[in-house]
């Protein structure tokens, strides 16, 4: 895909490549019951999370204390977000978390 190789070359300009396996990728997958966007998939493999536009995006990484998987995972306890969902974000009493079937991120307040 053209738009992803050029968007892949304007981050390596500006940051070191820091990307997630495609093993890591399928054991989220697993991990959260979920099938990840390919678009999201192909980002993983040059950003595994990280300050963008302002917002703390959560780590794509099992290994970081502050990880999408795990507050996923806590967020899905606490107030039963349906499945489909994973938390990308968290900002002041919202949510930012993308539906990985419509393919959309939601701010949720």
């Amino acid at each position: 895909m053209k738009d992803m190789n050029e968007l892949r070359n304007k981050y390596k300009a500006l940051y070191d490549i820091d990307g997630v396996s495609k093993e890591d990728l399928d054991k989220i997958e697993n991990e959260l019951q979920i099938k990840l966007p390919s678009d999201f998939r192909e980002i993983s493999g040059f950003y595994s999370g990280g300050i963008v536009g302002g917002i703390d995006i959560h780590s794509f990484l099992f290994s970081e204390p502050t990880n999408f998987i795990s507050e996923t995972i806590r967020i899905r306890e606490a107030v039963g977000l349906p499945n489909r969902f994973i938390v990308i974000a968290e900002e002041a009493e919202s949510i930012i978390v993308m539906d990985t079937e419509k393919k959309t991120i939601n701010y949720v307040a």
